[in-house]
């Protein structure tokens, strides 16, 4: 039981920095193989000689540098369109207005 759940954490853990820009069979994927990876990173735990009684470094660290990389290979061009587009949209309106609220906030 112990080992499902740190399988499912590794394939959530890995899938979180694409998680708005890949489609969901990719998705699955990354999940399958960050469980894969982080496994094979835990059973070295031994060989290695550190320290980790709960396994953050071969899920969190191991299933997270998975996820950055699998974000490179899977990712989707309308997402990152999307969000430039509303960045640039943040930045010509609402910004200006909500850094002089929060100066009026600040300098009371």
């Amino acid at each position: 039981m112990n080992r499902i759940v740190m399988l499912a954490v590794a394939g959530l853990v890995a899938i979180t920095p694409a998680s708005g820009l890949v489609a969901p069979l990719p998705a699955i994927l990354v999940g399958l193989a960050a469980g894969v990876v982080c496994f094979s990173a835990v059973r070295m735990k031994p060989l290695l000689g550190y320290d980790d009684a709960l396994d953050v470094v071969g899920v969190h660290a191991v299933g997270g540098i998975l996820g950055a990389l699998a974000t490179g290979l899977f990712a989707m061009l309308w997402p990152l369109v999307i969000f430039c587009m509303s960045c640039w949209l943040w930045s010509a309106g609402v910004f200006p207005a909500w850094l002089a609220a929060q100066a009026r906030i600040w300098c009371r």
